[in-house]
């Protein structure tokens, strides 16, 4: 092992000492007393926000708020474990359903919010790797994510078809086509944490990782994005699939990349442009980290307003 790759090893957080279950046992009454205040005093807490004339907007700042809050205690509850972060803010989110209504109510508020944190977690992934390195690795990535993804959501599909017609369920071809796209993007950076003893001695594999696992949620909503345009009520899964290979299918996704690549380097020279100015001086300011988190919101509204994928 070099001394860059000992570096990095002893930066990663270590687990907990095997049979200590004090974390676990934590997260379990988080996730209850969550449920309990949810379902027993949600509508209360609710209804006494509206209430407030001086701020309408109450209940959907405090669903904000819990939000926020509920993202920062899980990535430091599950620091020194195995466990995954989004696992505890998704039994929170369940947990607190009732409080979180006044966001689930508002469809453009819940889809600003889910597009905004997708555009920022797919950058942070970016940050994390070298472009020379991505280069170097296209060729492996782009046949994990791009044939992977592909085959994958084929698969499902016909798993999900045979799985309803034998539990007697009624599920419309176009469903079922769409179900296998949506869920086809698989996501090894998540589950690489479950694996407590696994640690990269070469940078490669995980690169490979990181990369991959970005670049297959972005073919998998290209995918699902080609099926919406499709007349799916008649067509069989061999079909959606086969119109793929379609001189108009590959107009739409060469237009999806294209625009995605311009704004995608329009933010590149934003941050370049801030690493320049930093260089003058070592002060650190608050509009430092606006323009930081704005760059992949701007990239993503940008070729979204062009007709792209600002994924």
């Amino acid at each position: 092992m070099t001394s860059a790759e000992a570096t990095e090893t002893a930066r990663e957080p270590q687990s907990e000492p095997r049979g200590s279950y004090l974390p676990y046992v934590w997260l379990v009454l988080a996730v209850g007393a969550m449920a309990v205040i949810s379902n027993r005093w949600g509508g209360d807490i609710l209804h006494g926000l509206a209430g407030l004339e001086d701020a309408p907007s109450a209940p959907v700042l405090g669903a904000i708020v819990l939000f926020s809050f509920c993202s920062f205690a899980s990535f430091y509850a599950t620091w020194r474990t195995p466990l995954p972060s989004f696992v505890v803010s998704i039994a929170l989110g369940m947990a607190g359903h009732k409080l979180f209504a006044p966001i689930v109510a508002d469809p453009t508020l819940l889809a600003s919010m889910v597009t905004g944190s997708a555009a920022i977690i797919l950058f942070g992934g970016g940050l994390e790797m070298p472009l020379r390195n991505f280069m170097r690795l296209f060729f492996k990535i782009a046949l994990l994510a791009i044939p992977g993804v592909l085959v994958t959501g084929f698969c499902l599909s016909l798993v999900i078809g045979a799985a309803a017609a034998l539990l007697g369920f009624k599920v419309a071809p176009a469903a079922v086509i769409l179900l296998g796209a949506i869920l086809a993007s698989t996501d090894p950076a998540a589950i690489i944490p479950v694996l407590e003893h696994v640690r990269f001695r070469r940078r490669d594999p995980k690169d490979i990782v990181i990369a991959e696992s970005a670049l297959n949620d972005v073919v998998g909503t290209l995918l699902t994005s080609v099926f919406f345009k499709l007349s799916l009520a008649t067509a069989t899964l061999t079909m959606a699939y086969q119109s793929l290979a379609s001189g108009e299918t590959a107009q739409f996704l060469a237009r999806q990349a294209g625009f995605g690549a311009v704004f995608g380097l329009v933010g590149f020279v934003l941050l370049w442009l801030l690493s320049r100015m930093k260089k003058g001086h070592d002060a650190d300011f608050g509009a430092d980290h606006v323009n930081f988190i704005v760059t992949p919101i701007l990239a993503f509204l940008g070729a979204s307003i062009l007709g792209a994928s600002g994924f």
